[in-house]
């Protein structure tokens, strides 16, 4: 084997090794906040937050186990990622309205920076997917 067969190799294992440790984290903090998640969540009347949480959390894994083990569907994984990275930002933008009072000139600066970086965001990932 050649030096950059064996760095090859050894970069892989140490994916694979990571990989596994912090999938490994991640499901242990997904035991111990189900608990949690299921009184303060599940048993609430749903609403509009609820579902963007549930999104949020469960697309997110889903979103990261994928990327870990299906390298042939990059697109997916990209499209999952920007829809992913919206649905975090409308929840943080929820979330400081309500702690500002419900403050309309916040909301209208928040909303219109989360849109430039939404923007951004899909030209940087999507322009490589297109021009390939």
């Amino acid at each position: 084997m050649s030096n950059e067969e064996v760095q090859a190799v050894t970069s892989l294992l140490w994916n694979n090794y990571t990989s596994s440790i912090i999938l490994t984290l991640v499901s242990y903090e997904y035991l111990l906040q189900f608990e949690k998640e299921v009184t303060y969540v599940w048993q609430r009347r749903w609403s509009l937050m609820s579902w963007f949480y549930l999104t949020v959390r469960y697309f997110g894994l889903f979103i990261a186990l994928i990327s870990g083990f299906c390298y042939d569907i990059a697109v997916l994984v990209v499209w999952g990622l920007s829809v992913y990275s919206c649905l975090s930002q409308a929840i943080l933008i929820w979330r400081l309205y309500a702690l500002y009072n419900q403050s309309k000139h916040l909301l209208y600066v928040l909303v219109q920076a989360s849109m430039c970086i939404v923007f951004q965001m899909h030209f940087r990932l999507f322009s490589p997917l297109r021009s390939s």
